[in-house]
């Protein structure tokens, strides 16, 4: 059963489900300070970039703020990752464990090259953890060396993910995925991911990828006053939100638009693959 909008209109999506109710606990929550930090201070100290994964896994407590040792120029935490260096990372962030809760005041920006042959992630989040981004962020995956990507943020596990600004994924040289699918988040079945402004996917084949057998999966667009959030899907052929279940998922997305930008055949703003309830979109 296949159940898509096609991108010649945007597509409004709002799903009916008490799964709803249990995460808007998490909207008011996403502005406490904690002055406890469970990641080291990211070392900076080699002109103001990052060049070394982030694991954050709460065996300090579990809650803090994501900084630098030399705090960075303006509000901006860079990173410029060479995973060939790193053959034993899982990403370039990662966010684990029951109770870490991770918050980023500064925006995220993460350049990974190198990554050939690795089906892993830039960001992940998962056993539980949640990475607040107030500041949003931008991955930028390029150049030579990152063939075989197939996903570039990962939240699984019952974790959560809020993107509070402006956010943009990019894929550009040779990361096709290999097998030329891509997906710029991809998510299980009890996950939630907030987004308060507008997030802009390029060079993927799938904006957000659904997969899972259980009921409870959220995509929430906050918007600014009366307005919904935007997410835009900038490649030929792609799909916006994908829906795919092996039992009985049972997806919420509300208060979100979906645009999608580029050429050809085929671009679906929604597409549903599967037996479970999928949702009711309206």
């Amino acid at each position: 059963m296949v159940m898509d909008c096609v991108f010649k209109h945007h597509v409004y999506l709002c799903v009916v489900s008490t799964a709803m109710l249990a995460g808007l606990s998490l909207i008011t929550s996403h502005t406490k300070a904690y002055a406890q930090q469970n990641c080291p201070m990211v070392d900076n100290s080699r002109g103001d970039v990052v060049d070394e994964p982030i694991v954050c896994d709460g065996r300090s407590g579990g809650k803090g703020m994501l900084n630098t040792s030399r705090g960075g120029s303006g509000n901006e935490i860079k990173m410029e990752i060479k995973m060939d260096m790193h053959p034993s990372a899982e990403a370039a962030v990662t966010v684990t464990g029951s109770g870490t809760n991770i918050i980023a005041t500064k925006k995220l920006m993460v350049t990974v090259t190198k990554w050939s042959g690795k089906n892993l992630p830039v960001i992940k989040v998962d056993k539980g953890g949640k990475l607040i981004l107030d500041g949003g962020v931008e991955v930028d995956v390029t150049g030579a060396g990152v063939t075989g990507m197939k996903k570039v943020i990962e939240v699984n596990g019952g974790e959560t993910l809020m993107l509070m600004g402006e956010s943009k994924i990019t894929i550009k040289g040779d990361g096709s995925g290999g097998n030329g699918k891509v997906v710029g988040v991809q998510m299980g079945s009890m996950e939630k991911l907030v987004m308060m402004r507008n997030v802009t996917f390029e060079g993927v084949t799938e904006g957000i990828n659904i997969n899972g057998s259980k009921e409870g999966v959220m995509v929430m667009g906050l918007g600014m006053g009366l307005e919904k959030t935007t997410m835009t899907v900038k490649n030929s052929g792609s799909v916006g939100i994908k829906v795919e279940d092996t039992g009985t998922i049972d997806a919420t997305v509300m208060r979100l638009k979906i645009v999608g930008s580029g050429t050809g055949s085929g671009s679906k703003g929604v597409e549903f693959k599967g037996t479970g309830k999928g949702g009711r979109w309206c």
